[in-house]
């Protein structure tokens, strides 16, 4: 049945023409499609810290002793042959953590091991700014200032319940956090009795790293999480039209962060045959690199049950040597391979971390000791983890914080209290190599520090990167000073260009990445400069010809400080530009720096000398000497570009079938590389082949005076029912009032 509806308008006659010019459909009703939490509609997560350090001061006869690398740590008031006041000192890197985070809060978890006497007295966390401390060397005599305030304070309930052994403990730190994560990266907490000097038995030992590195203190961090909202198909976010959907549909949402300022810095879109999103992807957009680390080729078809195909507990490290990783870069996922086409995971207590020894051996049966002294970082911890997998592909979401290095292997540990989901079996290659694991499970496993089980197996893996790389330093390269090891106090100015088929591709640069070597402190310097330009001139630079160099292109100063810190996010420099400078790929892209003085700082670049990859030219001091000339050298770099559309084409390459319900989803990434959950939507492929139907115009009166009101008129139907019906009118669009 048709819909029959009269439309009318009411204009000012001028001398000229009137025609309708049909159906303008902008229908836009909002639609919020993701779950959420929280009162700002964010979702937030949270993130584990471990101490990068940690160190107990005692005074008295004790005040020039050093009590690095023991088992536990001191804290309090008590009595040994004299009375004494002990301290612990804790520091935590924080270099990889995006300083964009959107912070909610910052607590600092302790265990308190065992206590000498049962008395409570309360106990406060103090702020130090002073980082210089280390380990092996502070002593109560040399220890710096702490702020002259607690941050935080546990004073109830009263002694002796104030605090009991064997369990954890918290001090809110977040001022102190977003202090530190400003500034040099690295937050230093002391742990004080309130009442110190007191003669009071109230001595504690907080679990030490040394002791058992899985008790030792640790951040948590919960953060703010981006949201893709407002879902729509063809401007359409609900009603009728979304079952008439045209042959290229135009997927679109906006992105939403509780941080005002942020902006989108990448997507994901996908769209899938099923409501729950477990069957078969038809289609994807996303700009992920992913590699592969290793493929059994199911040589082993049936999987293993470690670590998710048993309803245990869980501790397992799995090495992948450095031959087999073809890149290095910032992770965002891992893929691993699943004998089951199909489930849910539902994982509880899920800790993921990353850590990169430098040594080839297989892992043995001692977790800590198959380190080899390296902090691992944490990628994942969440109570409680979900995740469909289809395929036969477990994809594991990670935090951005994580910069893989190519030149040496990878330890994944994993460790759980249960998988409450489907059970499924990861695929490997059984034995041979050329990784390794070492498993725990039953239990007691998540804590303990020794395998049940060791064998040189390599599960399958593939690694999802977001950082593209430019050009790759390989071990047999050297190294180079300038411009991040150039002698403190001296000025300078460096170009270095990428030839675009490095590159290749366009976009908004965001970041750049630089690999380093022997970093030994923060890299500042003042009056930093930094200028971006897409060159045109075609092979070397020239020494000192500075805006030569830049041939036709233009220049685009990115960064100008008074005093600028680099970024270290663990061994790699980062600089973060603003998003205005937009790379075409046409010809190559040009890096400047230039500074009135290096102030602090040393790390040299990897480099390939006989590299065609880029050109240099420099003129600054290194070891003394006034240096200027130019040449080729291939520069590390990866870089950050931005992918803020918000929309995305099926294109008619995907076979969409007539009449068939369609369902899909988007997620978007923050600047800080966090990424919201999934927002879903649907429609129903429908191409529309009528299109509405029109009376004769009615004008009235008719003939029309010039200056007279004139009402003009039409019969419009559509099975649909019609959205507006536009008049133009004076070269402008009217649009015309239903009036019946």
């Amino acid at each position: 049945m048709k819909l029959k509806i009269v439309l009318f308008t009411t204009l000012l006659l001028l001398t000229m023409m009137m025609s309708p010019v049909g159906i303008t459909e902008n229908t836009y009703l909002p639609e919020k499609s993701g779950t959420s939490i929280g009162a700002d509609g964010s979702m937030p997560r949270s993130m584990k810290i471990p101490a990068s350090e940690d160190v107990s001061v005692v005074n008295g006869s004790y005040s020039s002793i050093s009590f690095a690398h023991e088992t536990e740590l001191l804290l309090g008031t008590g009595y040994f042959g004299e009375w004494v006041t002990a301290r612990s000192w804790l520091k935590f890197d924080l270099s990889r953590i995006p300083r964009e985070l959107s912070i909610r809060s910052a607590s600092m978890h302790v265990y308190m091991y065992g206590e000498t006497d049962p008395a409570d007295e309360p106990i406060g966390v103090y702020y130090s700014d002073d980082d210089t401390w280390a380990e092996t060397s502070i002593t109560w005599n040399n220890q710096p200032v702490v702020s002259d305030t607690p941050t935080d304070v546990i004073d109830s309930p009263a002694s002796p319940d104030m605090f009991v052994e064997d369990q954890w403990y918290e001090w809110d730190v977040t001022s102190d956090f977003q202090t530190a994560l400003l500034g040099d990266g690295v937050l230093t907490e002391v742990l004080r009795q309130i009442g110190e000097g007191l003669d009071v038995e109230a001595f504690k030992y907080p679990m030490s790293m040394e002791g058992f590195r899985l008790n030792t203190t640790y951040l948590e961090i919960e953060y703010d999480t981006p949201e893709a909202q407002q879902l729509t198909v063809d401007g359409v976010a609900l009603g009728t039209l979304l079952d008439y959907i045209q042959p290229e549909p135009i997927l679109g949402w906006q992105f939403s962060d509780p941080n005002l300022g942020d902006f989108q810095r990448d997507y994901e879109v996908e769209l899938w045959d099923t409501p729950d999103y477990n069957q078969s992807m038809l289609w994807s957009d996303s700009h992920e690199d992913i590699v592969t680390i290793h493929d059994s080729l199911g040589d082993q078809p049936t999987g293993n049950l470690h670590p998710f195909g048993l309803r245990e507990e869980f501790r397992l490290q799995m090495k992948f040597q450095s031959s087999q990783l073809p890149r290095s870069g910032v992770i965002d996922k891992l893929y691993f391979t699943a004998y089951e086409k199909s489930g849910t995971l539902q994982v509880e207590n899920l800790e993921i971390s990353l850590s990169q020894p430098d040594t080839a051996a297989n892992l043995t049966a001692n977790f800590e000791t198959n380190l080899a002294g390296e902090h691992p970082t944490v990628v994942l911890s969440q109570e409680l983890w979900e995740t469909t997998y289809t395929d036969g592909c477990v994809i594991i979401d990670l935090e951005n914080t994580f910069m893989l290095n190519s030149w040496l292997p990878l330890i994944i540990e994993i460790r759980l209290m249960n998988n409450t989901g489907d059970l499924i079996h990861l695929n490997r290659t059984a034995t041979g190599g050329p990784g390794s694991v070492a498993t725990a499970w039953g239990e007691g496993s998540f804590f303990t520090g020794s395998a049940d089980y060791i064998q040189t197996r390599t599960y399958d893996l593939k690694v999802g990167f977001l950082t593209e790389s430019v050009f790759e330093f390989n071990p047999t390269g050297t190294w180079n000073a300038a411009p991040f090891d150039v002698d403190l106090d001296t000025r300078g100015r460096f170009q270095i260009k990428y030839n675009r088929s490095f590159i290749d591709r366009a976009g908004y640069i965001d970041r750049l990445y630089f690999r380093v070597a022997e970093l030994d402190a923060e890299i500042v310097y003042e009056n930093l400069t930094i200028i971006l330009c897409e060159s045109t001139v075609l092979g070397p630079l020239t020494t000192a010809a500075w805006v030569e160099n830049y041939g036709e292109g233009t220049p685009q100063v990115m960064l100008t400080e008074d005093m600028y810190t680099v970024q270290n996010l663990g061994g790699v420099l980062v600089i973060d530009l603003p998003n205005s400078f937009y790379y075409q790929n046409t010809h190559d892209l040009l890096i400047e720096f230039q500074w009135d003085s290096h102030v602090s700082g040393s790390a040299i670049v990897g480099t390939v000398p006989s590299s065609t990859s880029s050109y240099r030219a420099w003129n600054c001091t290194v070891a003394g000497f006034d240096l200027q000339g130019s040449g080729n050298a291939g520069y590390e770099l990866f870089v950050d570009f931005i992918n803020d559309e918000t929309s995305s084409i099926i294109d008619q390459t995907v076979p969409l079938t007539n009449t068939t319900t369609y369902y899909w989803r988007v997620r978007s990434c923050d600047s800080a590389g966090i990424w919201s959950d999934w927002s879903e939507h649907s429609f129903t492929y429908q191409p529309l082949t009528s299109t509405p139907e029109f009376s004769t115009v009615v004008v009235d009166p008719d003939p029309a005076e010039v200056g007279q009101l004139v009402t003009v008129s039409i019969s419009a139907t559509y099975f649909l029912g019609m959205h507006s019906v536009l008049l133009e009118f004076g070269g402008a669009n009217h649009t015309m009032a239903q009036a019946g």
